[in-house]
Formats: C-alpha cells, structure tokens, sequence
C-alpha cells in the first residue's frame, strides 16, 4: 500500500512540475502569436491547473479589425496543444458592427492542413442591422492540403421585426484564395483577410435552395449573387445572411 502511494505522489509531483514548467511557455506562445496587432493589459492571469491552461486578457483590443474588449479567455488542455477555446463577452464590436450574443466562443483546431479548423458559435445573437437568432454558427474547414477552404454558416430561426416566420438559414460556400491565407501570426492573418477569393456555394432554408450561387470580394467584403435570373426571386436569403 505504501508502495502505491509513494508512486502516486510522484506521479502527482511530476504532472505538477510539468504544468508549471509549461506555465510560462504557454504564455509566450500566445503573446507571440499576437505580435503587436493586439493589445491588452501587462498584467496576464492563467490558471486551470492540473489539467488546463485557462489564459485571459483584459483590456483586450484588436484596432485592425476594430475589436474592442473587456476581457478574452484562452483555454487549452494540457495535453491537447493544438484545440483552443476563445470565450469572448456577451457584447462585442468588430468591423463596426455590434453584435450581442448571450454566449460567444471559437474554437481553433490546428489539424496540420493549411488553415485551422474555426468554428465560432454565438447563442441568442443580435445583429446590429435587427436581425436575430436562436443560435448562429461559423466555420473555416481546409478542405485539402492546397489553399481551398469551405465557409459553412448557420442561423438557426433567423428573424427580426419584419420577418413573420424565422426560418433556419444555411449557407455553404467553397471558397480558393489569390494566394493562401497566412495563419504564422495575427497580422498576417488580418492582411489575409483582404485577399480576393472566389467560388461557388449554396443557401437553403426550409422551404428554398439557391444552388447556383457565385462569390467574390475578399473574406472580410464577400460579394455573393446568383448566377441565374430564375434564382432572383429567392434573394431575400442573401440579404437576410448579411451576404448580399
């Protein structure tokens, strides 16, 4: 029995040591990333132990993109370095554009394609422009080791004042870039997002389907039409995404 304990409490001692010796590290990994395109407090709380790394930072702001903050979560399991969970606030501005939310997350997979798997959920949004929803979703999928990716988007009962009957709205767009999207830092990632991308994609809700739909503008300015004047009268479905 003592036998069992003593290797217990080394057990216990070595994951504590590895936590705390991979403390500092986890922070200079994020602060590297970030680079000078963010800024936030000096002061950075981390905490979690033993099995996570739950990061924050307040005073939280990206002006490129202009995003403005209180406080932002990064959380990562110890043993999974390449999943992070981004939690955000219930209310936030970006691109000028006020979104509330009653819950927001991101969560990051890098999988060892071109571009990390990105999927951002949003409970309860409100739209600036009164649209809102029950639940909305975006994400980026690599779709093979070249610079394609997929954007699926999800709006579940989507409606506002002057929709009568919210609908779930789905967009799925197939997207290839000028040149690949650049993920090594977050300015590079912000530049990238004003490369021209192009494709085709589709938009349903329960009742319709435009299938024929072409994109072109840039990630942060998506130009979305369709290509045929029989899908004209579906429309509304891209003005209601924001996408039009």
């Amino acid at each position: 029995m003592q036998r069992i304990i003593g290797i217990v409490i080394i057990i216990a001692l070595f994951w504590a040591g590895h936590w705390y010796w991979r403390f500092d590290a986890n922070i200079a990994a994020l602060q590297n990333w970030l680079g000078n395109d963010a800024k936030y407090d000096e002061t950075i709380t981390q905490r979690g132990f033993p099995n996570r790394y739950d990061t924050e930072l307040t005073k939280f702001a990206v002006p490129a993109i202009g995003l403005k903050t209180d406080m932002i979560q990064i959380m990562r399991v110890v043993y999974k370095q390449d999943h992070r969970i981004i939690a955000l606030p219930k209310d936030i501005k970006i691109f000028d554009t006020v979104l509330k939310t009653e819950q927001l997350r991101a969560s990051i997979v890098a999988d060892g394609t071109h571009l990390p798997r990105i999927t951002i959920e949003a409970i309860s949004p409100e739209f600036s422009n009164g649209l809102r929803a029950d639940r909305a979703q975006l994400s980026f999928i690599a779709t093979s080791q070249d610079s394609t990716f997929s954007l699926f988007i999800e709006l579940n009962n989507l409606g506002s004042d002057k929709i009568a009957n919210p609908q779930t709205q789905r967009a799925t767009l197939h997207l290839t870039p000028e040149r690949a999207l650049d993920w090594s830092d977050l300015g590079r990632f912000i530049a990238s997002l004003e490369t021209p991308v192009s494709g085709r994609g589709s938009i349903s809700d329960s009742q319709n389907s435009v299938t024929d739909i072409i994109v072109s503008g840039t990630l942060r300015n998506l130009q979305v039409k369709a290509e045929t004047e029989t899908s004209t009268d579906k429309l509304i479905l891209l003005d209601t995404l924001g996408l039009k």
